[in-house]
């Protein structure tokens, strides 16, 4: 498996959208704050597009530097990762590549059946969040239709990925 790092708006603007309704952090993010101080509680996608074109031109983010940066710094531990979760779960997973979209949120979501996640593109070590990430698409691999066929319901399903 290898992983494709890219930045898009409307994936961007997709995480923010789900994160807002985050079952495992229900508090807001920083970006959230800041999204409620300039538009009130409302979330609107034309709104959200806007807020984060804005924050990105003022806070002088270069996305396209820091996300080739974000997967040369993968890159270096990717082979070695891989290896290790493949002997830990027992698979090779079975897509060839994982899309990562860099995000301006701090919290990051995930799509397993789209096959992609998120990765804050101003967190300093984002290996750890990318390492997070992938553990929740081999858990969810190897695990979720067994547990779901015995019963286990989504909300424990999520405890168990969440503490993995």
């Amino acid at each position: 498996m290898k992983l494709l790092f890219s930045y898009n708006t409307e994936k961007d603007v997709e995480n923010f959208l789900k994160a807002a309704k985050s079952v495992n952090n229900p508090r807001p993010t920083k970006l959230h704050n800041l999204y409620v101080e300039k538009f009130g509680e409302n979330i609107e996608v034309v709104k959200v597009q806007e807020f984060i074109e804005s924050y990105i031109k003022e806070n002088n983010i270069d996305v396209e530097k820091r996300t080739k940066e974000i997967g040369a710094n993968w890159l270096a531990i990717e082979d070695k990762f891989i290896k290790k979760v493949e002997e830990i779960f027992g698979i090779k997973y079975p897509k060839e590549t994982i899309e990562v979209f860099s995000t301006t949120n701090g919290r990051c979501t995930y799509n397993i059946e789209g096959g992609y996640f998120f990765v804050d593109i101003q967190r300093g070590n984002t290996n750890i969040t990318i390492m997070h990430e992938l553990l929740h698409f081999y858990t969810w691999q190897v695990f979720y239709k067994e547990l779901e066929r015995k019963g286990l319901s989504k909300l424990r399903y999520n405890d168990i990925k969440e503490s993995l």
